[in-house]
């Protein structure tokens, strides 16, 4: 669900975003907080030194331009039946 902010900005379920950003190596979950998305960045802001990193994130699925899952995971554990 997303909650629309001011110039473009929102909220995004913020444990997806954590997840994404997760991917790349050099990210310390740990050290940051997030913040909000807007054009397909999830942004988070330092804790300690109040700086802002960003991590680009696809939003869902989709299929003829509906959205199926919120990830490739989700949608392969949907297809497996729920496994």
């Amino acid at each position: 669900m997303q909650t629309k902010t001011i110039n473009g900005m929102y909220q995004r379920d913020s444990k997806a975003a954590f997840e994404n950003a997760k991917k790349d190596a050099s990210f310390q979950p740990r050290e940051f907080m997030y913040m909000y998305s807007k054009d397909g960045c999830d942004y988070f802001k330092n804790t300690f030194y109040r700086n802002y990193v960003n991590f680009k994130f696809v939003d869902g699925v989709k299929h003829n331009g509906q959205k199926i899952a919120d990830s490739a995971e989700d949608l392969f554990t949907k297809m497996m039946g729920g496994i």
